[in-house]
């Protein structure tokens, strides 16, 4: 028997997966009390559902209708139904804008997201809130993050000093209500 040795390459974790895409229908969701039941459809024509309940975040409290084109972010380390289409339980939802980019992620203590994306520069002009809109004045590392940015440096991971990043809490109790 001969051994096998071999250098591992460190994996990226990826824990927040995203789709974005239009939407197509939204109705009530038959088996959660107060959650909606989006169809959506991408750029590629690919389709999705994404459930939105009383614990998924909308950033600003954006109305969804149908023809907004919206980004659901979704804990991709939960298991899924394996259907089609795709089934996501938002955790995140953010209705699109030309003029702001939007992130949801953990960041670590260098404030990097866990994908390795992206790089926080966290100015005095940044805006940290809680999701209640209540102003936050804690640690940013380990927490799940929302942040809003439109300038980004090109590097890697890309850099930016967002205008605002959104903390948002641990426990489903404490999260906000939406009306779609």
């Amino acid at each position: 028997i001969m051994p096998i040795k071999a250098e591992l390459e460190e994996q990226v974790q990826i824990r927040y997966g995203s789709f974005t895409g239009t939407v197509k229908e939204i109705k009530n969701h038959e088996m959660i009390e107060g959650a909606k039941f989006i169809s959506l459809e991408n750029e590629e024509g690919e389709p999705a559902n994404v459930i939105i309940s009383e614990d998924t975040y909308v950033l600003d409290n954006s109305e969804i209708e149908v023809g907004s084109t919206i980004t659901a972010y979704y804990d991709a380390t939960k298991p899924m139904i394996m259907i089609y289409p795709p089934q996501y339980s938002a955790e995140v939802v953010v209705v699109e804008r030309e003029d702001k980019n939007v992130k949801f992620d953990i960041f670590d203590e260098d404030l990097v997201s866990m994908d390795g994306s992206l790089k926080l520069n966290v100015s005095d002009e940044t805006e940290i809130y809680m999701q209640d809109g209540t102003v936050y004045e804690g640690e940013l590392a380990n927490k799940k993050l929302v942040v809003v940015y439109d300038v980004v440096m090109e590097s890697y991971p890309a850099r930016t000093t967002p205008e605002r990043i959104i903390v948002l809490a641990e426990k489903t109790e404490d999260m906000q209500q939406i009306d779609v």
